[in-house]
């Protein structure tokens, strides 16, 4: 399990097997990770000692706040995680909006830069659409971008958090 976490390719992949794996959160996985660590360090491999004092660090950090959390701070840059302290959401919602934000249609995404370069506050769907009724050239290409996305819509956990998706998509 140890080795299959390491040699994992994405981060989401090194999640699903610390979590069918929850032995690799214990001392003796520590340990063990320490004599790899040791052993790399002895044998002047640098690039085994890095990758393996990152891993064990991401255990010591999954076992102090928990899995989810965990790996969202390692997946989230400083500035989306500070954003979304600043806006209310724990590291783990913030990376599931970064995920939404990643998989929502590219005309979506466009007007999202839009309206985020505008430098306007929104802090509630309510804020959206009097500046959307204020911008009837936004409003159209919204309406334009939600029907060639075939009527995809903001998810009802992220709609009060609208501030927190545009500062979010500023730092993409």
């Amino acid at each position: 399990a140890l080795r299959q976490f390491i040699e994992a390719r994405t981060r989401d992949e090194s999640r699903r097997i610390l979590e069918a794996h929850p032995e690799l959160l214990t001392d003796e996985a520590d340990a063990l990770l320490g004599q790899l660590i040791q052993a790399a360090r002895s044998q002047g491999d640098e690039n085994a000692r890095r990758v393996l004092e990152e891993h064990r660090a991401l255990l010591r950090r999954c076992r102090e706040v928990g899995i989810a959390r965990a790996f969202a701070e390692k997946m989230l840059p400083p500035e989306a995680l500070e954003a979304a302290a600043a806006a209310g959401l724990t590291p783990e919602q913030a990376l599931e909006m970064a995920r939404w934000v990643a998989e929502m249609p590219p005309e979506l995404r466009e007007l999202l830069a839009e309206l985020a370069a505008s430098g306007i506050e929104l802090r509630s769907p309510q804020d959206l659409q009097q500046w959307l009724e204020e911008r009837p050239d936004l409003r159209e290409k919204l309406e334009e971008a939600l029907a060639r996305a075939g009527g995809w819509a903001v998810p009802p956990q992220f709609q009060s958090r609208i501030q927190t998706l545009l500062v979010l998509q500023r730092r993409a």
